[in-house]
């Protein structure tokens, strides 16, 4: 990212959460992340053209919702198996 001010946004995502990649024949895809509320999109700064920054970019995010999503996987397990020995959950009949 080239100077400035850096921002920082934060979505909690729920159960309302709608995930998608809008993709078209001549021009950079969209990436849209909405939940309560709140959209994000991210796309290349140009809308037309691909540079190796992009890619590169494109792989790191690739690799960070990767991540996110083994370490998700990992503690839903945890917890799942926290609940078949005894420990509360929230997903135990009442």
């Amino acid at each position: 990212m080239s100077g400035g001010t850096w921002s920082m946004l934060g979505i909690r995502i729920g159960d309302d959460a709608r995930i998608d990649c809008a993709v078209y024949a001549h021009a950079t895809p969209i990436l849209s992340i909405s939940s309560s509320g709140v959209t994000l999109h991210l796309s290349p700064e140009g809308r037309q053209d691909i540079d190796a920054s992009d890619v590169d970019n494109a792989r790191d995010l690739l690799k960070a919702v990767t991540t996110y999503a083994a370490e998700c996987e990992r503690l839903h397990a945890e917890q799942n198996a926290a609940g078949e020995d005894g420990g509360d959950t929230s997903e135990r009949a009442a």
